[in-house]
């Protein structure tokens, strides 16, 4: 049983080791490839630590968040349509069941959805407004 515990921790080692340079990247400003509106002709890297560049970063990616998260809620809803079709439409047996399970798969990724938004709402009350 001992090997085998050794053999997982080695894996587990050597993943690590593999992503440690992945980090260190990290620490590097991130290059845009257009610059950002803003003051004294925009931002054309974000650093890490955030600052000014990143509350810009912010102002500019947070109104497509509110529009993402309608087009996945509408997606679902048509995904749970084709779902129902596939139930009326199967023989029985294994087409019924792979249309259940969509619908099951549907409704756990809109309880992720709706949870992970609201999480995001109490972290930061502010987060899906736009102004």
């Amino acid at each position: 049983m001992k090997p085998k515990l050794l053999k997982r921790l080695s894996k587990k080692a050597f993943i690590a080791m593999l992503l440690m340079p992945i980090s260190a990247l990290a620490q590097k400003p991130i290059e845009l490839l257009e610059p950002l509106p803003g003051p004294n002709g925009g931002v054309t890297s974000i650093q890490a630590n955030g600052g000014m560049a990143y509350e810009m970063l912010n102002q500019y990616i947070r109104p497509m968040i509110p529009w993402i998260v309608g087009v996945s809620m509408g997606l679902a809803v048509l995904m749970i349509i084709v779902a129902g079709f596939q139930i009326m439409l199967a023989g029985g047996g294994q087409g019924q069941q792979a249309g259940k399970d969509r619908i099951i798969s549907v409704i756990i990724g809109v309880i992720i959805l709706v949870f992970s938004s609201t999480i995001l709402v109490m972290l930061n009350a502010d987060y899906f407004r736009l102004s």
